[in-house]
């Protein structure tokens, strides 16, 4: 930030300061019934206790709010978003994973205005930052902009609209005294636009609101029995996922509800170094992390031979893409002698239009995984045991679920419920189901069974419920249909993944596409980083020799596993497999990459 900009901006603020002053009264307390009254309370009950701690690079922290502090910064922030300057009530937060995102967030609803997290440079780097930014603002429409010195300076002369932006470390915490309480308390009011990541068609702004995330965080305390009661510096949680995704906002958020302690590693330093979310978890006895399953094979692959204390976590859950049930066994071997206690990992279910959690509670004695016949899986959508010799596969069980939230199997042609073992599409009602789409309808909310039960939130995704355990196949619009079978890309992208020593585990894509009437197969997948073979210094010949044996490994293993026949095999350089920020493979985008002859192949 330039001397002048630096002074053009301590200028706008002291003007918002002696205005703010000059025709409000001070405020007397955080309004009643949503985040803001959660935080006030805390900040009154234990205002001395860390709050949230900010990681850095290295892992190694960097920042450090009480809840006191956190209170007082995000109230003085409310009290500039109060001035009335701003166009509409809708908020864009671009800031990097740390203190001041949790500023700007409650700051947001002690304002009484709706949060827009939104990616940063840290996980979208030159035009492409810009880009999805255009397209948030685009939709939202934010009155302001919630972010660092740096992006404030850079932000003004991108085209976001009219919105003002705010160097959030650059408010004065005095501002605090001035903040007033806005009028109403409804929780039902919006506490956050959460716009997806992309994997199932355009990014849509989901409508949170107080009441859902509330109802969802006590559904979460239902999935953490051993949890009751906890509260304060006991309760900590980690992440690394980016905050401006669900998952990756919703769990250090439910940690500060708790009255607990959240602390954030940036995502780029788990990406690069795996081991650091395990040494977080291990040096801040965190109780509770959430990742994708790429990331508990990123920490098997790259995290081995360090020392780590992980007694203290009592839940690790797996969401966000398909759970494997290998990762999960493999995992809990690898870390048992690090303290890891069994049960601790926690396949779990959620989306971002039921707020996040939908399952994840299990109780002594439930399986990891139910055993379905393939044949009858693939050709008749029933999930049974498979015969004496007959081919059989895998299914992990996500958790049952809570008693606030409501999950059935239903037909979605006939809008009837399934069948026990029929795999249909999951409905989910609650209140923690969001009431929609950003200035958008879309027949997912508000959906009505046959008798006219309802409404329901239709998810997309394909599932049964196994003695009260969710059970997901996959997504009704991956399904590839091959000689009458329902092919579930999940599996077959399993198998190619780890067809050949070359490959990066399970970081593949398989999608089906047209050829003349006929419905081919097609797999994508990234090539192991530490093979030395494929790199741009070896030899032409050489490559090319393990490309053929990879190619032929994958189809073979494939062929043999699941009985089909895979017309493409593209090998992806490492990091080249098209994904969204929480990790989730974008068969959709790989598919159109792969049309276009655009993908990164070697």
């Amino acid at each position: 930030m330039t001397l002048a900009s630096r002074q053009s901006w301590l200028v706008r603020l002291r003007s918002v300061q002696e205005s703010i002053a000059a025709t409000h009264p001070v405020g007397t307390g955080p309004p009643g019934g949503d985040l803001a009254a959660v935080l006030g309370r805390h900040a009154a009950q234990r205002g001395e206790q860390v709050a949230c701690v900010a990681l850095g690079m290295a892992g190694d922290e960097e920042a450090r709010l009480t809840y006191a502090e956190l209170d007082r910064r995000a109230r003085a922030v409310a009290a500039v978003l109060q001035d009335g300057t701003g166009h509409g009530d809708r908020v864009l937060i671009v800031l990097p994973s740390g203190v001041d995102f949790f500023v700007a967030f409650f700051a947001c609803a002690y304002a009484g205005m709706v949060a827009v997290p939104a990616p940063s440079p840290e996980t979208l780097g030159g035009g492409a930052l810009w880009t999805r930014l255009r397209s948030i603002a685009g939709d939202a429409k934010p009155g302001w902009v919630l972010t660092t010195a740096e992006l404030a300076d850079l932000g003004e002369a991108q085209d976001l609209g009219p919105g003002r932006w705010i160097a959030v470390a650059g408010v004065d915490p005095l501002l605090a005294d001035v903040w007033r309480a806005p009028a109403g308390d409804d929780p039902r009011r919006l506490a956050f636009l959460q716009y997806t990541s992309g994997s199932t068609g355009e990014p849509k702004g989901v409508m949170v609101s107080h009441a859902n995330v509330l109802a969802n965080f006590a559904a979460m305390d239902g999935a953490t029995p051993d949890l009751d009661g906890r509260a304060g510096p006991g309760l900590t949680t980690v992440t690394w996922l980016p905050l401006f995704h669900d998952l990756g906002l919703l769990t250090p958020l439910w940690a500060l509800y708790r009255g607990g302690r959240a602390v954030v590693l940036p995502p780029a330093a788990f990406l690069l170094r795996p081991a650091l979310w395990l040494r977080a978890m291990s040096d801040h006895a965190a109780v509770a992390s959430a990742a994708p399953n790429f990331a508990y094979e990123l920490c098997l692959d790259r995290a081995g031979g360090d020392t780590f204390d992980l007694s203290a976590v009592r839940y690790l859950f797996n969401g966000a893409e398909p759970v494997r049930a290998n990762t999960q066994r493999r995992f809990a071997a690898a870390f048992a002698g690090s303290g890891l206690r069994p049960g601790a990992l926690r396949p779990c279910y959620g989306l971002a239009e039921a707020t996040v959690y939908v399952s994840g509670a299990r109780e002594p004695g439930d399986p990891l995984t139910v055993e379905a016949d393939v044949e009858a899986l693939e050709r008749d959508g029933v999930v049974r045991p498979g015969g004496i010799g007959g081919d059989r596969r895998e299914l992990v069980t996500c958790g049952r679920v809570p008693g606030n939230i409501e999950v059935r199997v239903v037909d979605p042609h006939t809008r009837r419920d399934c069948p026990p073992g029929r795999v249909g599409e999951l409905w989910v009602a609650g209140a923690s189901v969001a009431r929609g789409y950003w200035q958008r309808e879309d027949e997912r909310f508000g959906a009505r069974l046959a008798d006219g039960r309802g409404p329901f939130l239709r998810t997309g995704d394909l599932g049964v419920l196994h003695g009260g355990l969710v059970v997901i196949a996959g997504r009704a619009d991956d399904v590839v249909v091959i000689d009458g079978r329902n092919v579930h890309p999940q599996d077959v992208e399993a198998t190619a993944g780890t067809a050949h020593p070359a490959l990066a585990g399970t970081t593949a894509a398989a999608f089906g596409y047209d050829d003349g009437g006929r419905t081919c197969l097609a797999v994508a997948v990234e090539t192991a980083r530490a093979h030395e073979v494929f790199t741009t210094t070896a030899p032409a010949a050489d490559r090319a020799a393990l490309a053929a044996a990879v190619v032929a490994a994958v189809r073979r293993a494939v062929a043999t596993e699941h009985q089909l026949s895979v017309t493409d095999v593209v090998l992806l350089r490492p990091g080249g497999l098209p994904r969204t920020s929480s990790g989730k493979v974008r068969r959709r985008e790989t598919r159109r990459l792969f049309k276009a002859r655009a993908l990164e192949a070697w």
